[in-house]
């Protein structure tokens, strides 16, 4: 099962479902625009209106799971392990007998960031390592860069430079085909620390390096989004994804 919110081409013939499902998905997506635009109260907003709506039992459970994830991810940035939680195992618990979708990698994705900032360090990373497998096994490659960078980023913190490192370069691989470079600055600044950390001087300078250069290019104003009256759909993305990869660093 796929995240309405994330795959809105997904089934192009939404009239043939219910009203109510339908408006619940738009109220969903727009809570999506509004988490990657920064403003999280009307992010906040949208979810809890399509968790309401779903009702108990819920008509349509994947999309109950879908904005429970997405409330769960945003609370799980701003740091409200609490209130997290139950929303993401709930989430999880409704995907149960749907095998190993990207819907449910999602969700592994954020827990294991939840239990990672809560100290349960190996289970956040067992949590990761779910994430991991499911996006390899669909070819989610976009999150699989982000959960690449948060193993990195326990890795870095045990002083495990050389496996961090590891996992930065395959993320890097990743973000350089996708042209996710928003995501590519924060992973060469943490591939540069690593290789300092490893006596590795110079390679570290040219990570470093090429990270501010890639920063100032991407702080300049982009002609293409400014006429077009709207952002870059793949940098929206990548901004939205590097949202918990940032947090974490």
């Amino acid at each position: 099962m796929s995240d309405p919110a994330q795959n809105p081409d997904l089934d192009p013939d939404t009239d043939s479902l219910p009203h109510t499902t339908r408006l619940a998905i738009a109220e969903l997506r727009a809570g999506v625009l509004h988490e990657q635009q920064g403003d999280f109260a009307r992010a906040a907003a949208c979810y809890e209106g399509v968790i309401s709506a779903c009702g108990t039992p819920p008509d349509d459970p994947g999309l109950l799971a879908a904005a429970l994830c997405h409330m769960g991810g945003l609370l799980v940035g701003q740091g409200n392990l609490l209130r997290a939680f139950p929303l993401l195992e709930r989430a999880r618990g409704l995907l149960e007998g749907e095998g190993e979708t990207p819907a449910l990698s999602y969700i592994e994705f954020h827990i294991g960031l939840a239990r990672i900032a809560q100290g349960e360090v190996e289970g956040g990373l067992a949590a990761l390592s779910t994430a991991e497998r499911i996006q390899r096994a669909c070819g989610d490659h976009r999150h699989l860069s982000a959960t690449l960078s948060a193993q990195a980023v326990v890795c870095v913190r045990r002083r495990r430079f050389a496996a961090a490192e590891a996992l930065l370069r395959q993320a890097l691989g990743i973000q350089e085909r996708l042209e996710e470079h928003e995501a590519k600055v924060h992973t060469l600044r943490l591939l540069g620390y690593c290789m300092a950390e490893q006596g590795r001087s110079m390679a570290a300078r040219r990570l470093r390096i090429e990270a501010e250069q890639l920063s100032l290019l991407l702080s300049l104003p982009r002609p293409n989004a400014t006429t077009a009256g709207g952002d870059d759909p793949g940098s929206t993305v990548a901004h939205a994804i590097d949202g918990a990869r940032v947090w974490l660093q």
